[in-house]
């Protein structure tokens, strides 16, 4: 009898163990780890010392005559978008096609359109929280450009874009872009033998007709706005868009070199070009310079500047024109 009584309670006790192992909480105390192996090395960053090679480089140079898997060029003209000569090709190295456009299209609106716009105008999301807006691809010096110059630009970037080419690895995508861009080019810069055979409907005219009509408005509006400001006002409104429209991030005001030229004294300055012509820093020659700042290039600096056409009003365009001839 006792016997018994003692397996019962020994089977309760052992139930009862079993149970408690079970509760389902995870544990917070860490395994135990007798072989450490290679789990837990030292993980180096980049440009870090590592005292255990000769040079007490931690990022190791390539081995020479070696290929790292997946960087072989040996398509330079597909790859590089640039010849054996190392120039820039002019024409996508591949068959375009509809198929081949509606691709690029795709990847244009994941990657691009945020900063470049649908249109491809520089008025993409990023402009309205105050970024610099990228150029427009309908400037005449991007219209101009090699096919490769796109591709080059679009895999290593370029001044404050960076490159995709870890977000957009496959190569034949990044050229389907570029045809996508040409596209773009080609719908807003048409001619009229470009359009031949083409009848608008009654519909179209009519919404044509209508755009027109507001943005006539529009011009109209902006010009008695202009003639009621006093210059006062005007030189108030343009120090608040050199900061809102980011033209800080390229021109200083106390004669430092940025990206752009400085504002300090600029006007009735002379300045000189790329092409070796100077002029006399008016009105004019600042207006143009916003409006479409690829006409002419002050020496000594890149074409980086976008347009500012279609993101700027006539008010806004004359109010930092009044404002940089105050900066002194």
């Amino acid at each position: 009898m006792k016997q018994s009584y003692t397996s019962q309670l020994f089977k309760i006790l052992l139930a009862g163990i079993i149970l408690s192992a079970c509760r389902g909480t995870p544990t917070t105390k860490a395994p135990i780890h007798l072989n450490q192996n290679m789990d837990f090395s030292y993980a180096y960053k980049a440009q870090e010392q590592n005292p255990y090679f000769a040079d007490a480089r931690g990022m190791r140079p390539k081995i020479e005559g070696t290929i790292a898997r997946g960087h072989l060029i040996d398509n330079p003209t597909l790859q590089l978008g640039k010849d054996e000569a190392g120039k820039l090709v002019k024409t996508i190295p591949l068959n375009v096609d509809k198929a081949f456009i509606e691709k690029g299209k795709d990847k244009y609106n994941i990657f691009c359109a945020p900063c470049h716009g649908g249109l491809g105008d520089g008025k993409g999301m990023i402009v309205s929280f105050g970024l610099v807006p990228p150029p427009s691809y309908h400037d005449d010096r991007l219209r101009n450009v090699e096919d490769g110059h796109f591709f080059d630009v679009i895999t290593n970037g370029i001044r404050s874009m960076y490159g995709y080419e870890a977000q957009i690895p496959d190569i034949k995508d990044r050229w389907a872009i570029i045809a996508y861009i040409r596209a773009l080019q080609q719908s807003q810069n048409s001619t009229e033998k470009d359009l031949a055979g083409y009848t608008l409907s009654q519909e179209e005219l009519d919404r044509y007709k209508s755009a027109e009509q507001a943005a006539q408005a529009e011009k109209e509006r902006a010009a008695a706005k202009l003639a009621a400001m006093s210059s006062d006002e005007l030189v108030k409104m343009g120090k608040e868009l050199f900061t809102t429209k980011t033209c800080n991030a390229c021109h200083s005001l106390d004669g430092s070199n940025l990206v752009g030229p400085t504002f300090k004294g600029v006007y009735n300055h002379s300045v000189e070009f790329t092409d070796g012509s100077k002029t006399k820093v008016d009105d004019a020659y600042l207006t143009e310079s916003i409006l479409n700042p690829s006409a002419k290039i002050v020496k000594g600096y890149a074409p980086a500047m976008p347009n500012f056409r279609d993101l700027l009003t006539d008010v806004e365009v004359k109010a930092l024109v009044e404002y940089i001839k105050t900066v002194k």
